[in-house]
């Protein structure tokens, strides 16, 4: 998009690939240290469930590929009807944490590569920035199989929006605390889940219904 725009690149695409990749790292600590704090473990065949329907739901709507809404509702289709029989607390843990630090990410690196652009609203042209990153993150989590072990696993995290009326740097700012809140939130009805059943519910929902009334008023 921005070579499309302005004619040329401000940044080689090997910087911003490095760039990337700098910040997915250390946002791969990051989680790892989260994960390794909590000792999450997770089923991987959880995610054979999760995957092909989180594929499905983003041919309606490119949003929907977020684990919040997969995930979510696997694990509600599982505690209603006892199949497929996933891990939830597990789920939810290692979605609240990815956001988490997707939140880290967007706050720090969100508005590199910044690229200015003209929209029409209520009839008028005005101006503003729109902002794409993504980051690999590799993170290290313990995997449930014949016996527990640790295990990398790669996450492609992204980031896009757009500052009309606002700076890039404070629309980016509010978009990390809003995910900030969301996570720490997530991530508390999940471990709680582990001692409560009802808050397994609780988190279930409060994925992809807290998550999608982010993007409504975002």
């Amino acid at each position: 998009m921005e070579k499309k725009i302005l004619g040329g690149s401000k940044k080689s695409p090997f910087y911003n690939v490095l760039i990337s990749t700098v910040f997915g790292l250390v946002g791969g600590i990051l989680g790892s240290v989260i994960f390794t704090y909590f000792g999450t473990i997770i089923n991987p065949e959880d995610f054979y469930f999760i995957l092909p329907l989180a594929i499905l739901l983003s041919m309606i709507n490119s949003r929907f590929i977020c684990f919040s809404y997969a995930g979510g509702i696997v694990s509600l289709i599982s505690l209603i009807f006892g199949y497929p029989n996933v891990n939830v607390s597990g789920i939810m843990v290692v979605v609240g944490v990815l956001h988490l630090v997707e939140s880290f990410l967007i706050l720090v690196d969100g508005t590199k590569g910044k690229v200015p652009i003209f929209m029409e609203r209520q009839g008028e042209i005005i101006g503003g920035f729109t902002m794409n990153r993504f980051w690999p993150v590799p993170f290290t989590i313990f995997i449930n199989g014949s016996q527990v072990y640790p295990a990398t696993v790669i996450a492609i995290l992204g980031y896009g929006d757009f500052a009309l009326v606002n700076y890039p740097e404070n629309k980016s700012r509010e978009t990390a605390g809003v995910l900030f809140i969301f996570s720490i939130i997530l991530i508390s009805l999940s471990q709680l889940s582990t001692y409560y059943h009802t808050f397994k519910y609780a988190a279930a929902i409060f994925a992809p219904l807290c998550h999608e009334l982010i993007i409504a008023f975002s």
